[in-house]
């Protein structure tokens, strides 16, 4: 399924790049023939555009030590706030151009960017939300977690939220950066998916893959802080000498 998908999307992008590039020759006529798909494709063109070169930006100035006390990097969690919206509705509107879902949620993931970036703009303007811009990613972060979640029972069909669900929970450790807090996201997740199956309200089915990819995905985050922890312990023993 993935393999056609995949071979959709390639004829797809190749006959909208011969399309746009014989339009050009008359711009009065690439302008009548515009449609909504073709408005969809430039905009996510535009937001992808806009997306990189402020990640990698951002990422490169947090790990300049000349900016590690600036308001930049005070301002962190408003980054990411922009950056998850952002990819929500570039990545959406890849989905929808590309008829990848079974069912269209570009209206539903619109609404629900919109929702982040109204957040992002309570940061940066509020002193309260800015204060607590950490927290308040959290909670964001969560939230939007449960929400793929609610999508991988609702459209068991649709390939796409099981994809969100592994990402999002392999970035959850990143993101909930303390262990102990990130230990209450996990027992809380399984034990919400456990009580699911028990009391039949997802298929069982779904449950127990869900169940079976965060016991993975647990496993490989763990890993990665063991990891982390030696290479932390190396850094630190170099120094001392």
């Amino acid at each position: 399924m993935y393999i056609n998908t995949l071979n959709n999307i390639k004829h797809t992008l190749t006959l909208k790049c011969w399309s746009i590039f014989l339009w050009l020759d008359d711009l009065e006529t690439f302008i009548k023939n515009l449609n909504h798909q073709n408005i969809q494709f430039f905009v996510f063109l535009f937001l992808i555009t806009l997306l990189f070169p402020t990640f990698f930006y951002f990422k490169k100035t947090i790990n300049n030590r000349d900016f590690r006390s600036s308001i930049l990097l005070q301002k962190e969690y408003h980054v990411y706030l922009l950056l998850l919206a952002t990819f929500v509705i570039a990545l959406e509107l890849f989905l929808d151009f590309f008829k990848v879902r079974p069912k269209s949620l570009l209206y539903q993931n619109t609404s629900v960017a919109i929702f982040i970036l109204i957040i992002h703009y309570l940061c940066k303007k509020i002193p309260f939300f800015h204060k607590n811009s950490k927290f308040v990613f959290i909670v964001t972060f969560i939230l939007y977690f449960v929400y793929i979640s609610a999508n991988v029972v609702l459209n068991p069909t649709d390939f796409v939220p099981k994809v969100a669900f592994a990402i999002m929970f392999f970035l959850s450790f990143d993101i909930q950066k303390k262990e102990r807090l990130y230990l209450y996201f996990i027992c809380i997740l399984l034990i919400t998916l456990s009580l699911l199956v028990f009391f039949k309200i997802i298929p069982e089915i779904v449950g127990i893959k869900l169940i079976s990819n965060s016991f993975v995905l647990i496993i490989i985050n763990f890993i990665r802080k063991t990891i982390d922890d030696a290479q932390t312990k190396e850094r630190d023993f170099i120094k001392e000498i």
